[in-house]
């Protein structure tokens, strides 16, 4: 399922890619991470099987099922409220086709993907973005690999049932086994399991960000729709290709071809599920990813004296990391931190406070 992060087109491009599509590694086998006090302890599943079992065919619905609907998602943050109309084409397993819809600075503009190969189409600056990622599969939840570490980090506790889009609907809330805090809540289809809306809170239980279809029909969608034809007069650029994740972290860190560095400090649950090296615009990073199962986290490092990163058109505020100028841009509920130090540009991106990337940043480079 689709449910898309509330983020504005702009960051959508530069940090959705980094910290959304590369969590979606098939088959990526999280690693233990040691953090301070022992690294990530051992906690039973959770001890509802009915909402496990919920869980486990959200996760999996996206890929027998073919739809069409219409979401609406608002994200609440320090810069205000942003919202975001979009009507979406689903066919399983993996063919998807976002419209925008509102609001009018992105309105006409579409996004197909192609399993992992997504094509952004700009009808204002008629341009077409192609961009290959591990995987083009946006939602936080809807993948196996990260499903272990989801249930060990989090309690799914049933609610009680709604109805979305005129379809009845079942709901669990995604509740953190070491702070106690709900971070989700989550409306799944009661006949076909499909993931219909979900919320994500602050820790003082406020809503961040919201995602709700509006509109939803099971149908079959036809091929034609998932076409990347390129219309005429417009150019094609080209955008991000990720490497290949891969669980031999080492062997990533010797590619790299730099002496790279790693946190000492992650919050409660987190474990490093997978390294990468790609190029990004002519320079070589290195990318290092985190979760807990629902949050992810992305550090990326390059040794290159102009790598670093470019917050050009976003609303960037200064920050400091052990003492160096730092850059950091709020996109909720995403936040990036860019900074610089021993030679190396290095950039956090994730769905965390930036008081924790700030403390996960301070602990990367002794």
């Amino acid at each position: 399922m689709r449910l898309l992060r509330a983020v504005s087109l702009p960051l959508l491009i530069f940090a959705a890619a980094f910290a959304v599509s590369l969590a979606r590694a098939p088959g990526a086998t999280p690693i233990p991470t040691r953090a301070p006090g022992g690294g990530v302890p051992f906690v039973e599943p959770t001890t509802d099987p009915a909402a496990a079992r919920m869980l486990s065919d959200a996760v999996q619905a996206p890929r027998r099922l073919s739809y069409v609907g219409r979401i609406s998602t608002i994200a609440w943050g320090a810069d205000g409220t942003r919202a975001l109309e979009m009507a979406v084409d689903h066919r399983a397993p993996d063919l998807t086709r976002t419209w925008y819809i509102a609001p009018s600075p992105v309105y006409g503009n579409y996004v197909i993907e192609r399993g992992s190969t997504s094509y952004a189409f700009d009808m204002h600056a008629e341009t077409v973005t192609i961009s290959h990622y591990p995987t083009a599969d946006e939602d936080d939840i809807a993948d196996a690999s990260n499903f272990g570490l989801l249930t060990t980090n989090y309690r799914a506790v049933p609610g009680a049932d709604d109805e979305v889009a005129g379809r009845h609907a079942h709901t669990l809330s995604l509740v953190n086994r070491y702070t106690g805090a709900r971070l989700q809540r989550i409306w799944i289809d009661a006949r076909t399991s499909l993931m219909l809306a979900k919320e994500r809170y602050y820790a003082n239980g406020s809503v961040a960000f919201s995602s709700r279809y509006q509109q939803l029909a099971y149908r079959s969608v036809p091929d034609a729709l998932f076409q990347p034809a390129v219309p005429l007069g417009f150019k094609t650029v080209q955008g991000r290709s990720f490497g290949a994740p891969s669980s031999n972290v080492e062997h990533v860190l010797r590619e790299a071809g730099f002496s790279a560095s790693g946190p000492r400090y992650l919050p409660e649950g987190f474990a490093l599920v997978s390294g990468d090296v790609t190029t990004i615009k002519g320079v070589r990073s290195l990318h290092l990813l985190y979760s807990d199962g629902l949050r992810s986290l992305s550090l990326f490092e390059n040794a290159n004296p102009q790598g670093g990163a470019n917050f050009a058109g976003l609303q960037a505020r200064d920050a400091t990391v052990q003492g160096h100028g730092a850059k950091y841009v709020e996109d909720e509920p995403n936040v990036l931190l860019a900074w610089r130090e021993r030679n190396l540009n290095l950039t956090l991106v994730g769905d965390l406070p930036l008081r924790e990337l700030e403390r996960i940043a301070a602990s990367v480079v002794p």
